[in-house]
This record gives C-alpha cells, structure tokens and sequence, in this order.
C-alpha cells in the first residue's frame, strides 16, 4: 500500500511570505501543532513549522525566520511502511508528501493507524 492511498490531500499550510500570526490562528483553529510552509505561488515546499518553533521565537513575525528549513519529506509512491520507519527513525508526527518538490499531501501516524492498518492484509494474530 502507497503513501497515496493514506495520506490527507487537502492539506493544511501556511505560505511564505507569511506571518507567525497566521500560522497560530491556523494551529488553533484547526487543532494542529504543526504546517508545512510552502511558497504561495508555486506550493513548493520549503519548511515546517511548529507550536513548538513558535514559542521558541517569540520575537520573530515571519514564518520564513522560525519556520525549520530541513525537513523529512517521502514521495507519494513510497509505501505506509517506508513512511512508518521514516517517523518512527526521525521521532516525528507527519510527513509531508512531496511530488516534484510540491507539497501533494500529508501523511501523520494517525493516518497510518486508521487509514493503513484497517486496510493491510495481517494473517498473524496480534500475539505473534
């Protein structure tokens, strides 16, 4: 199963030029800690930022100031398990799913869980 048959498409982001305002008034309302950033024209990735990348900043407006510049990506024709390791190796909730540098989806450990699980094939029992 690809990374395309879990993912969210219609992902939420903040552009850049933008400003840390936006970015918690989107955090908030959508009750989520985390945004891709991409450019506003192009929606090439080019960060992630964070509640935490927020606080950690209180002084700086813009999001391309605070915003984390190296960021796990995974392509959409990479498995959920490639994803899983991904997550799981580098400690994170969400990856941002990436198609010729443009942001085309997101995939979060929740996807995996209630999207990829309910629909891989597992002949073991849970005990195994």
């Amino acid at each position: 199963m690809n990374v395309s048959d879990v993912m969210t498409k219609n992902v939420i982001s903040v552009n850049v030029p933008g400003r840390r305002k936006k970015a918690l008034e989107v955090m908030q309302s959508q009750n989520i800690s985390g945004l891709p950033v991409v450019e506003e024209k192009t929606r090439k990735l080019v960060g992630m930022v964070t509640l935490d990348d927020l606080l950690k900043n209180p002084d700086e407006e813009q999001i391309a100031m605070i915003m984390r510049r190296l960021v796990v990506t995974i392509d959409e024709e990479e498995t959920i398990e490639e994803a899983a390791v991904k997550l799981t190796e580098k400690n994170i909730y969400r990856l941002p799913v990436v198609s010729e540098g443009k942001l085309v989806g997101i995939i979060t450990v929740e996807d995996i869980i209630k999207r990829g699980l309910s629909k891989l094939e597992v002949e073991e029992p849970c005990s195994e």
